[in-house]
């Protein structure tokens, strides 16, 4: 396996505005997903949520081969789903 795992999501679904989005229980080592656009999910692992910051951010690490796979993103742009990573789009 190279690069990102892609889950096509439906296009009817929509990223929501960051004031509208729902995240869900954060519990280290659990699966989630994640989307950077596209309606495309990837699927990631939870490896550390950093609370010193002003905002939450999690840590995760995509299911590549990749090194340094790991990426931050604020707590409100994963998915327990992949529609639900979709409506949590990545912002930059």
């Amino acid at each position: 396996m190279t690069g990102f795992i892609n889950i096509k999501v439906d296009k009817k679904i929509k990223s929501l505005h960051t004031s509208k989005r729902k995240h869900p229980d954060l519990i280290i080592g659990n699966e989630y997903f994640i989307s950077f656009g596209s309606n495309i999910a990837h699927p990631c692992t939870l490896l550390e949520i950093d609370q010193n910051n002003r905002m939450v951010v999690v840590e995760i690490k995509t299911k590549s081969k990749k090194p340094n796979g790991g990426n931050k993103i604020y707590f409100d742009e994963i998915g327990e789903t992949p529609e639900q990573s979709i409506l949590n789009t990545v912002t930059n």
